[in-house]
């Protein structure tokens, strides 16, 4: 069983290996997409700065977007490997939120190779958001209409 104290130092220096990276990735398959908390709060305050900034053509509101990888569990033995993702945007006046969104999804894969658990972190970072990501945006999108709030449609995902 691997550890999943990640305060522990490795005795020996980890060395990137592409090709197993790529032997993991052509491996493993998506098995599911869990939707496992949303919270989406609007404040009025939100509508009044929104047409404030309409009106005067000034921002007054600040918004923020950002991704956090909660959890990753990785057993090389079970050839499976789930993370837990969390997205929110956050919408300010000043130093007060207006408006947030958060979301937190658990995507499981199957059929992971037994690999160092560097590989998996380097798959949950890169390959992870772009599993998750359209449905994050998906809800935001319902949630601002339903709620009149007009947010613009969120940006595409761009890889880094």
């Amino acid at each position: 069983m691997m550890s999943k104290d990640r305060s522990i130092t490795p005795t020996k220096k980890f060395a990137f290996d592409q090709d197993t990276y790529k032997h993991f990735v052509d491996e493993i398959e998506l098995h599911d997409i869990k939707l496992t908390e949303f919270e989406f709060r609007v404040k009025p305050e939100y509508f009044f700065a929104v047409r404030e900034e309409k009106e005067e053509d000034k921002d007054i509101l600040s918004r923020s977007f950002k991704r956090e990888i909660v959890s990753l569990h990785y057993e090389k033995e079970d050839e499976i490997f789930f993370a837990t993702i969390a997205w929110n945007l956050t919408i300010k006046r000043s130093n007060k939120k207006v408006l947030h969104a958060k979301a937190e999804y658990l995507v499981v894969y199957d059929n992971a190779p037994a690999v160092e658990r560097e590989y998996v972190e380097r798959f949950t970072q890169k390959v992870v958001p772009f599993a998750t990501y359209p449905y994050f945006r998906e809800k935001v999108a319902d949630f601002s209409w339903a709620s009149g709030a007009e947010l613009p449609v969120m940006p595409v995902l761009k890889i880094k």
